[in-house]
C-alpha cells in the first residue's frame, strides 16, 4: 500500500464523501418518493372471481318430483325455440286424466238425461190425483148452466102469471150461487195446477244446474291433467345450445325446483362476477374489468377486457360456491375483448377498476378519499 492512500487524512475524506453520496440518494429517493405519491396515478381496483357465460342464456328446472323418462337433446346439440330437451314420466297424469275423462263423459250423459227430463216434464199432463179438480169443474159448470136454464123459465111463467116475483128473485140467486162455485173451482184447479208445474221444472232446473257444475268441473279437471302432462316436457325457451345436463339417465329421480339443464344463445360474451358485501358498494356500472382466464397464459395471450352492466342488491344462495368463491352479489360485465376464444363455463379472476387516483390517496381511509 502506498504511503498516500493510507493517510489518514484521506481515508476521512472518503468516508465523507461516501456518506454525502448516501445522503445525495437518500434525499433523492424521498423527492422521486413523494412526487410519486403526489403526482403518479393508479388503478383503484375490486379483486374478485367469476364465471363465463353466453350472453342470453335459460335454465330448465323440475316442475315437479319425477323420473326422468328421456333426454332428447345431448350436450352440445343445437336446439330451436319449444323443442324438448327433458322429458320427465307422466304416466300418473295419464291415468288421472283417462279417469277425469271418462268421468266426464257421464256427466256429460247425465246432462243430456236431465234435458231431455225437463222437456218431457214440460209438456205431461197433470197426475191423476188432480183430475177430480177437473171433475169439480165440470160438475159446477153444469150446475151453472142448469140453473141459468130455470131462471129463464122463472122469468117465462113470471110474465104469464104463473109464479110470484119472489120465486123468479129465488131462481135468480141461485144462478149467481153456482157461477161463484165454478169459478172458484176454476181457481183452486188454477193454482194448484201453477203450483205443482212451478215445483216440478223448478227441481227440474235443479238438477240441470247440477249437472253442468260437474262438467265445468271435470272439465277444469281435464285442463289441469293436461297441463301437468305438457309440464313434464320440458322445452327450449328460445334457440340456442344445450350446455349442460345436470340428469342424464333414464330412470333418475328428480325434485321439484332441481336444476336439470342449462341452453345459451350466442357467443361467450359475458361474465358473472361475485363480490363480497364489503366490496359491492364501490361497484358502478360503466366500470373497467380486466380477467385472467385459467384456459390460456395472460402473460403470452393478454388480458380479457370487459365492462361492468349491472350490480345486483341482494345476494344470491350459493352464488360465491358457483365461482369458486366465497362472494354472494352478482356482478354482470359484457366482455368487449378477449386474446382468444372462451368457454361457457369457465372460471376467471377479474380486477374490477374502480378509479385512477393518486398513489397516496390510497395511504388514506377510504371515507377520506
Amino acid at each position: 500500500m502506498s504511503p498516500r492512500n493510507s493517510n489518514p487524512a484521506n481515508i476521512q475524506r472518503q468516508l465523507q464523501g461516501v456518506r454525502r453520496l448516501v445522503l445525495r440518494l437518500f434525499a433523492f429517493s424521498i423527492v422521486l418518493l413523494v412526487a410519486a405519491l403526489a403526482f403518479v396515478p393508479v388503478d383503484e381496483r375490486v379483486w374478485a372471481t367469476g364465471r363465463v357465460r353466453a350472453a342470453h342464456d335459460a335454465r330448465l328446472y323440475a316442475p315437479e318430483d319425477g323420473i326422468l323418462k328421456s333426454v332428447e337433446v345431448p350436450e352440445g346439440g343445437h336446439v330451436a325455440k319449444g323443442d324438448p330437451v327433458i322429458r320427465l314420466d307422466d304416466t300418473l297424469h295419464r291415468a288421472e286424466l283417462k279417469q277425469i275423462e271418462a268421468n266426464l263423459e257421464k256427466a256429460r250423459s247425465d246432462l243430456e238425461v236431465q234435458k231431455a227430463r225437463l222437456e218431457r216434464t214440460a209438456k205431461l199432463p197433470l197426475p191423476k190425483e188432480f183430475w177430480h179438480l177437473q171433475e169439480e169443474v165440470g160438475v159446477t159448470r153444469e150446475r151453472t148452466r142448469q140453473s141459468e136454464v130455470e131462471y129463464d123459465r122463472a122469468i117465462q111463467l113470471e110474465k104469464r102469471g104463473l109464479i110470484s116475483r119472489q120465486e123468479t128473485e129465488r131462481a135468480r140467486l141461485a144462478v149467481e150461487i153456482t157461477r161463484a162455485d165454478e169459478m172458484k173451482a176454476q181457481e183452486k184447479v188454477q193454482i194448484i195446477e201453477k203450483g205443482f208445474e212451478s215445483s216440478i221444472l223448478d227441481e227440474a232446473y235443479s238438477e240441470i244446474q247440477a249437472a253442468q257444475a260437474s262438467v265445468r268441473a271435470l272439465e277444469i279437471e281435464r285442463q289441469l291433467r293436461l297441463e301437468s302432462i305438457e309440464r313434464c316436457v320440458l322445452r327450449a325457451p328460445a334457440e340456442g345450445v344445450v350446455t349442460l345436463l345436470n340428469k342424464r339417465r333414464p330412470g333418475e329421480r328428480v325434485q321439484r325446483g332441481e336444476d336439470l339443464a342449462h341452453l345459451a344463445h350466442g357467443g361467450a360474451t359475458r361474465v358473472d362476477i361475485f363480490a363480497s358485501e364489503n366490496q359491492l358498494h364501490r361497484v358502478r356500472p360503466g366500470q373497467r374489468v380486466l380477467m385472467k382466464s385459467k384456459a390460456f397464459d395472460t402473460l403470452r395471450h393478454g388480458y380479457i377486457e370487459g365492462r361492468v352492466v349491472r350490480v345486483g342488491i341482494e345476494p344470491e344462495i350459493n352464488a360465491g360456491n358457483e365461482a369458486g368463491g366465497d362472494a354472494g352479489y352478482r356482478i354482470v360485465a359484457d366482455i368487449e375483448h378477449t386474446p382468444l376464444e372462451l368457454s361457457i363455463g369457465s372460471t376467471v379472476e377479474a380486477r374490477i377498476i374502480l378509479q385512477r387516483i393518486p398513489l397516496w390517496k390510497l395511504t388514506l381511509p377510504e371515507n377520506l378519499r
